[in-house]
């Protein structure tokens, strides 16, 4: 690889229209604060698998809607068999999506708009119109029986990890394992995307073209062909998108006897899914999956003499455990910014987790394949269970370690501008010679900047939400994070969301804002200060470090905090109202209520 390739056409032209993106496509966030509802029949094309979501059928809906094409998610009380592709009508209330308004957390509304979708629909039942024709048809059944194969036979996570694996699935995995992926950096695993293509590519070409003879360019095609009928029965989600269309074009130049430039498809692939759906720029599963093939794919090109081994068993390990830190180096800003952890044990976690999980990718369509079989299916049953419960294993005891992930505030733009300056550094770091010294304090410089943007003061704020059904805040003053009437434990992300590793108070104005189990959350997550609230809550709440409060009653250095009976809004004194509520005033000029 050269640095040519960044002056490319094709490159350019995904630059330029990333950017035409950002300003046309942009999710309008007021657009998420209106609650209008209204009753309507829509009918349309089901845009997803049915899943269930609590006690009602959820799907992804495309419809006409005020005059013109909307999408939808779908919430029904029964789904009555319908499938991806099919065309159907329903009665139902439509209404805007409820966006949180928790910074550092999932925002549905948001989520949901970078998949094009800006209106929620409440029904009953749909009415079949037209029934989806091949190839939906095709991956659907195939897509029931496989789930039905490991609903059958298998138990609890040992299902959930199938269906994840092999599909893409993850309903059926209990929050537990859910957090031991998170923590041992394997999520990805549960994703059905680029491995699995890979995988089915390898074995269908092998198939047809070493063992049935049928020609290289017909056994590609199959290949191709079989491959994209998997892609639909998993879902057609962004990382297989992009990992079929990397194969497609991969496959398309072998037949075609040109050249493979990985980085070439890669730019190929990006644009062909933008072409067909902008928003998908904005949708954290598109930014992953193409960060992490980038990473891989510029890191091996860049590195790839220098990590030549003679002994293929070794040479195969390390190469297992670049791909980890090639992709990892690549998401790592990305790891910060949704989900504000960092695994440290995913460089040999996925050493062990990936080749078991193209095994366990094998056996479910093994077991598919000799369903009636009866002996041979109960023996691939038995090795597949196996090869499932070490796996499930491997995941808590990685994810269990006392170091397994660190938490990672927000960085601030100089932190993210060092943190891109070193990441790109290192991925290219020898086509600036490795031998040269200047090129090598290219990293060590952006390394030390980014760990320095860590410590550069922060400016004081104070913002407000609205989270289950009571009032609350964050605010920084003089340097120190105090959050206000926390209602979940994932106020700790917010404190993150905005670059704080802690928070130094609670303030709890009310009986109705003290929510002891978010604070208990909260703790596990980061350390958390004093909890200051009214005189009149029962109960010490030593374990919460309480401290009770009378209107009159200051404590603290910086910021000194004050409890006050509520004030009126438009200027000093108390209101008259609320006895059973506090106020606080901070360093002597800002009320919270």
């Amino acid at each position: 690889m050269l640095f040519s390739y960044y002056k490319r056409p094709l490159f350019l032209i995904l630059l330029f229209y990333s950017l035409l993106i950002f300003y046309f496509f942009a999710p309008d966030e007021k657009v998420f604060v209106e609650r209008e509802e209204s009753r309507i029949e829509l009918c349309g094309r089901v845009g997803s698998y049915p899943e269930i979501s609590g006690d009602k059928g959820k799907f992804e809906f495309e419809a006409l809607y005020k005059g013109e094409k909307n999408g939808f998610m779908a919430y029904l009380d029964k789904t009555g068999g319908i499938s991806y592709g099919d065309r159907v009508c329903f009665e139902a209330a439509v209404r805007r999506p409820y966006g949180s308004s928790l910074p550092g957390n999932l925002n549905w509304a948001g989520h949901l708009a970078a998949k094009g979708i800006f209106f929620e629909a409440f029904g009953a039942a749909p009415r079949l119109v037209e029934k989806a024709g091949f190839p939906f048809s095709f991956a659907s059944a195939m897509r029931g029986r496989l789930l039905d194969i490991f609903e059958k036979n298998f138990k609890d996570d040992s299902m959930g990890v199938l269906g994840g694996v092999v599909l893409g699935d993850k309903r059926k995995i209990s929050s537990p394992l859910k957090t031991a992926f998170q923590n041992s950096g394997a999520m990805h695993l549960l994703v059905a995307s680029g491995s699995n293509v890979g995988f089915l590519m390898a074995l269908f070409s092998f198939l047809f073209w070493k063992i049935l003879k049928l020609g290289k360019i017909r056994s590609l095609l199959t290949a191709i062909s079989l491959t994209g009928i998997y892609v639909l029965a998993a879902g057609l989600d962004p990382p297989l998108t992009r990992a079929y269309l990397m194969t497609f074009f991969a496959m398309l130049a072998l037949i075609f006897q040109r050249k493979t430039d990985l980085f070439q498809v890669l730019i190929v692939s990006a644009l062909a899914i933008l072409l067909v759906s902008p928003r998908s720029l904005f949708a954290p599963g598109f930014q992953m999956s193409f960060a992490a093939v980038y990473g891989i794919v510029t890191g091996f090109a860049c590195w790839e003499d220098s990590l030549k081994i003679k002994n293929k068993l070794f040479s195969y390990a390390v190469k297992l455990f670049f791909i980890t830190v090639f992709a990892q180096l690549a998401l790592f800003p990305l790891l910060v910014i949704y989900f504000h952890k960092f695994s440290l044990v995913s460089f040999f976690s996925n050493m062990a987790l990936v080749p078991l999980s193209g095994l366990i990718m094998y056996s479910g369509f093994v077991l598919f394949v000799f369903e009636k079989l009866g002996f041979l299916f109960s023996f691939f049953l038995f090795l597949t269970d196996s090869v499932v419960s070490i796996f499930i294993k491997l995941v808590y005891s990685f994810g269990s370690l006392r170091y397994s992930y660190v938490h990672v505030p927000n960085l601030n733009f100089a932190g993210f501008a060092s943190l891109a300056v070193l990441i790109f550094s290192l991925l290219h770091l020898p086509l600036f010679g490795l031998k040269n010294k200047k090129a090598r304090l290219v990293p060590a410089l952006a390394l030390f900047l980014t760990a320095v943007s860590f410590f550069l003061p922060r400016k004081d704020f104070y913002s407000s939400f609205y989270e289950k059904g009571a009032a609350g805040g964050l605010g920084a003053f003089s340097g120190r994070l105090i959050a206000v009437n926390p209602s979940d434990a994932k106020f700790a992300n917010s404190a993150l969301y905005y670059g704080y590793e802690r928070v130094d108070a609670v303030l709890i104005t009310s009986r109705e804002g003290f929510r002891p189990e978010a604070i208990r959350g909260m703790k596990e997550i980061m350390p958390v200060g004093p909890v200051y609230m009214p005189f009149w809550i029962g109960d010490d709440y030593e374990d919460l470090g309480a401290v009770k409060m009378w209107p009159g009653d200051s404590y603290g250095v910086s910021p000194v905090l004050k409890a006050l009976w509520p004030q009126k809004k438009d200027g000093p004194g108390y209101s008259g109202l609320y006895r059973e509520k506090l106020n606080y005033l901070v360093n002597g000029k800002t009320v919270i209520r």
